[in-house]
């Protein structure tokens, strides 16, 4: 997900940053801007952030100033210490409304609406895409970052892993991309078995991104990818001897 930040004073914005973090550790931060006229000119000629956390009093006047001279059609999440901008908020791309000093959970109450938006858009609107894509045996992933649409070779896909109760899939490179898949277990049942593992109800991984494996407590097995994940993978007693005989018939 692609953040753009508009904040007049640092601390607020180094906070905002720290909890995006918190909440996101695959988050980018396209821009930092903290007055009017920056942020006109900015969005002028950049609009490929995927949503904005704007406070509403910068050091130049209002931030209902930007929408007047600029069209922005991206979702906006206004973060201000003042209620009295509620109603007015409404009329320009609100998402969410959150007052300072931020808090995590409310902070990632406003992400997850944008995902919920994000899936059911997707969903609704572009499956013929999908089905178009997917004739076939695909060698790429259709996927989605942001409000656009691109395709990963299946090679070049580290790991699938679930989040809020949406399946992303991570490149080599480390980037995160939404799929169309409601659960891994509909992914499992599509992808090359002998690219890919199902190494518990969170993660499936590509057999070729795997950095190491160790036996650990109780007869279960950690798995550490070359491409960093949220948390730690860990095989079931059940699944490690499985995972183990698959992964050395590969290589």
């Amino acid at each position: 997900m692609k953040v753009l930040i508009i904040e007049d004073e640092i601390h607020n914005t180094q906070w905002l940053k720290k909890l995006l973090r918190d909440a996101d550790p695959y988050i980018e931060i396209t821009a930092e801007l903290d007055t009017v006229e920056d942020s006109i000119r900015y969005l002028e000629h950049e609009n490929t952030a995927d949503i904005i956390f704007m406070d509403i009093k910068l050091s130049d006047g209002l931030c209902f100033e930007i929408f007047e001279q600029v069209k922005v059609h991206i979702p906006v999440i206004f973060i201000t210490a003042y209620d009295e901008y509620v109603i007015t908020a409404l009329q320009y791309n609100c998402m969410d409304y959150l007052l300072k000093p931020v808090q995590l959970e409310k902070l990632k109450v406003a992400l997850n609406k944008y995902r919920e938006m994000e899936t059911h858009f997707l969903n609704r609107n572009f499956r013929a895409v999908f089905d178009h894509l997917k004739s076939g045996t695909p060698k790429k992933l259709v996927v989605k970052r942001g409000f656009e649409f691109q395709t990963v070779a299946y090679s070049e896909i580290a790991y699938f892993f679930v989040e809020q109760k949406i399946v992303f899939c991570v490149d080599t490179a480390g980037k995160k991309y939404t799929t169309e898949w409601a659960n891994l277990a509909d992914v499992y049942t599509l992808i090359d078995k002998n690219q890919f593992f199902r190494a518990n109800r969170k993660y499936i991984i590509s057999a070729e991104f795997v950095r190491s494996f160790k036996h650990i407590d109780f007869g279960k097995t950690y798995v550490e990818m070359q491409v960093k994940t949220p948390e730690e993978i860990i095989i079931s007693q059940e699944n490690s001897q499985v995972f183990r005989t698959w992964i050395r018939n590969l290589h």
